[in-house]
Protein backbone atom coordinates (compact mmCIF):
# COMPACT_ATOMS: atom_id res chain seq x y z
CA UNK A 1 0.00 0.00 0.00
CA UNK A 2 1.31 3.57 -1.15
CA UNK A 3 0.91 6.40 1.08
CA UNK A 4 -1.04 9.01 -0.36
CA UNK A 5 0.45 11.62 2.40
CA UNK A 6 2.53 11.93 4.85
CA UNK A 7 0.83 10.96 7.97
CA UNK A 8 2.90 13.50 9.83
CA UNK A 9 0.95 16.23 8.42
CA UNK A 10 -2.39 15.22 10.39
CA UNK A 11 -0.10 15.90 13.19
CA UNK A 12 1.47 18.77 12.47
CA UNK A 13 -1.94 20.22 11.57
CA UNK A 14 -2.81 19.51 15.19
CA UNK A 15 -0.05 20.02 16.84
CA UNK A 16 -0.31 23.50 17.96
CA UNK A 17 -4.22 23.14 19.49
CA UNK A 18 -2.48 22.38 23.08
CA UNK A 19 -0.74 25.87 23.12
CA UNK A 20 -3.71 27.70 21.32
CA UNK A 21 -5.84 26.44 24.58
CA UNK A 22 -3.18 27.86 26.75
CA UNK A 23 -3.22 31.03 25.39
CA UNK A 24 -6.97 30.98 25.48
CA UNK A 25 -7.09 29.77 28.98
CA UNK A 26 -4.33 33.04 30.33
CA UNK A 27 -6.42 35.42 28.25
CA UNK A 28 -9.22 34.61 29.71
CA UNK A 29 -7.38 34.47 33.19
CA UNK A 30 -6.37 38.20 32.03
CA UNK A 31 -9.86 39.21 31.21
CA UNK A 32 -11.61 38.07 33.59
CA UNK A 33 -8.81 39.76 36.25
CA UNK A 34 -9.26 43.29 34.51
CA UNK A 35 -13.32 43.00 34.69
CA UNK A 36 -12.53 42.59 38.72
CA UNK A 37 -10.52 45.39 38.56
CA UNK A 38 -13.10 47.67 36.81
CA UNK A 39 -15.24 46.38 39.00
CA UNK A 40 -13.74 47.24 42.03
CA UNK A 41 -12.89 50.71 40.53
CA UNK A 42 -16.37 50.93 39.74
CA UNK A 43 -17.55 50.52 42.83
CA UNK A 44 -15.18 52.54 44.53
CA UNK A 45 -16.36 55.71 42.52
CA UNK A 46 -20.08 54.62 43.27
CA UNK A 47 -19.08 54.43 46.88
CA UNK A 48 -17.54 57.69 46.77
CA UNK A 49 -20.38 59.53 44.87
CA UNK A 50 -22.69 57.95 47.57
CA UNK A 51 -21.23 59.56 50.38
CA UNK A 52 -20.91 62.81 48.00
CA UNK A 53 -24.65 63.07 47.78
CA UNK A 54 -25.22 61.92 51.85
CA UNK A 55 -23.26 64.88 52.58
CA UNK A 56 -24.69 67.56 50.52
CA UNK A 57 -28.23 65.93 51.42
CA UNK A 58 -27.32 66.49 55.42
CA UNK A 59 -25.28 69.94 54.88
CA UNK A 60 -27.62 71.34 52.03
CA UNK A 61 -29.94 74.04 54.41
CA UNK A 62 -26.28 75.30 55.35
CA UNK A 63 -24.41 75.49 51.84
CA UNK A 64 -24.52 79.71 50.81
CA UNK A 65 -24.87 81.04 47.33
CA UNK A 66 -21.39 81.34 46.96
CA UNK A 67 -20.19 77.78 48.00
CA UNK A 68 -23.45 75.91 45.47
CA UNK A 69 -21.40 78.03 42.87
CA UNK A 70 -18.40 76.30 43.95
CA UNK A 71 -19.65 72.85 43.99
CA UNK A 72 -21.94 72.95 40.97
CA UNK A 73 -19.04 74.05 38.94
CA UNK A 74 -16.52 71.04 40.18
CA UNK A 75 -19.53 68.45 40.28
CA UNK A 76 -20.58 69.21 36.56
CA UNK A 77 -16.62 68.63 35.51
CA UNK A 78 -16.81 65.67 37.48
CA UNK A 79 -19.50 64.55 35.82
CA UNK A 80 -18.33 65.03 32.47
CA UNK A 81 -15.30 62.55 32.85
CA UNK A 82 -17.56 59.99 34.95
CA UNK A 83 -19.95 60.06 31.20
CA UNK A 84 -16.71 59.56 29.40
CA UNK A 85 -16.06 56.79 31.54
CA UNK A 86 -19.61 55.17 30.84
CA UNK A 87 -19.40 56.08 27.76
CA UNK A 88 -16.23 53.99 27.19
CA UNK A 89 -17.10 51.36 29.05
CA UNK A 90 -20.24 50.13 27.17
CA UNK A 91 -18.65 50.63 23.95
CA UNK A 92 -16.43 48.18 24.98
CA UNK A 93 -19.16 45.23 24.91
CA UNK A 94 -16.93 42.31 26.40
CA UNK A 95 -16.01 44.84 29.22
CA UNK A 96 -19.83 46.06 29.42
CA UNK A 97 -21.20 43.09 30.07
CA UNK A 98 -18.72 41.82 33.07
CA UNK A 99 -19.75 45.39 35.20
CA UNK A 100 -22.81 46.17 33.78
CA UNK A 101 -24.39 45.53 37.25
CA UNK A 102 -21.79 47.72 39.00
CA UNK A 103 -22.64 50.57 36.37
CA UNK A 104 -25.91 50.68 36.64
CA UNK A 105 -25.35 51.57 40.41
CA UNK A 106 -23.23 53.92 39.41
CA UNK A 107 -25.17 55.58 37.46
CA UNK A 108 -28.20 55.72 40.04
CA UNK A 109 -25.73 57.42 42.15
CA UNK A 110 -24.92 59.84 39.47
CA UNK A 111 -28.53 60.75 38.22
CA UNK A 112 -28.96 61.65 42.30
CA UNK A 113 -25.74 63.78 42.22
CA UNK A 114 -27.22 65.78 39.08
CA UNK A 115 -30.37 66.17 41.16
CA UNK A 116 -28.60 67.45 43.49
CA UNK A 117 -26.39 69.89 41.14
CA UNK A 118 -30.32 71.23 40.08
CA UNK A 119 -31.67 71.44 43.22
CA UNK A 120 -28.31 73.61 44.41
CA UNK A 121 -28.92 76.07 41.13
CA UNK A 122 -32.11 76.13 41.81
CA UNK A 123 -32.44 77.11 45.35
CA UNK A 124 -29.17 78.59 46.35
CA UNK A 125 -27.60 79.84 43.24
CA UNK A 126 -30.83 81.23 41.20
CA UNK A 127 -33.01 81.65 44.22
CA UNK A 128 -30.31 84.44 45.86
CA UNK A 129 -30.09 85.72 42.58
CA UNK A 130 -33.77 86.21 42.59
CA UNK A 131 -33.63 87.92 46.33
CA UNK A 132 -31.09 90.58 45.33
CA UNK A 133 -32.74 91.80 42.35
CA UNK A 134 -35.79 91.93 45.03
CA UNK A 135 -33.99 93.79 47.05
CA UNK A 136 -32.33 96.09 45.45
CA UNK A 137 -35.71 97.25 43.25
CA UNK A 138 -36.69 97.99 46.71
CA UNK A 139 -33.86 99.97 47.52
Amino acid sequence: MIAVFNESKIETAFSSIPETERTIRAGSDEHLDLIVDIQKDIENITRNTEELNSEIEEKFNYITAEQASRYVNKISEGLIVCKKLIALIKANKYIYIGVKTHLHQLILELNDLSEFINDLKNYKINNNKELNTLLDSIK
